[in-house]
């Protein structure tokens, strides 16, 4: 069931996403993104049941949704059409590296805790850094700095 939830979230997500990326600057789609995950490991660290692993599971899909197509039209726009696929190899080669870390943390701190709080927590404050740092680094509004 949360396989598939997190599956359904992300597809129409994705849609929507499409679709809003005409419209809204992506970098605030990012945002969004980021802040749905935020969302789902708190729920995972502060509500550790079924039904709020279900909840996150909608979160966590509704994030990846967002941030997908987002950061593949962020990168086909950065980096032209002539250096799309090796950018988005690169991109995602790094992301299961990084996986795979987060994976064996999340192991290591099970092994010395007997709890998954401690790598919540961990995972909750390196995106909310991410938030911050988005945030901070928000791009100009486009009206305002053609005029």
């Amino acid at each position: 069931l949360f396989i598939s939830a997190f599956a359904v979230c992300a597809a129409i997500t994705k849609v929507a996403a499409g679709m809003l990326a005409d419209r809204v600057d992506q970098h605030w789609l990012l945002v969004a993104a980021t802040a749905f995950m935020i969302a789902a490991q708190l729920l995972l660290w502060l509500f550790p049941n079924y039904h709020a692993l279900l909840i996150a599971s909608c979160l966590a899909g509704t994030s990846l949704g967002f941030a997908l197509p987002t950061a593949a039209g962020l990168i086909a726009a950065g980096f032209g059409s002539e250096a799309f696929g090796a950018a988005m190899g690169w991109t995602y080669a790094l992301t299961l590296a990084f996986a795979i870390l987060a994976s064996r943390f999340i192991g290591a701190v099970f092994d010395r805790t007997h709890s998954y709080a401690p790598a919540f927590m961990t995972f909750l404050v390196l995106t909310g850094c991410v938030l911050v740092t988005m945030l901070l680094f928000a791009p100009k509004d486009r009206k305002r700095a053609a005029g």
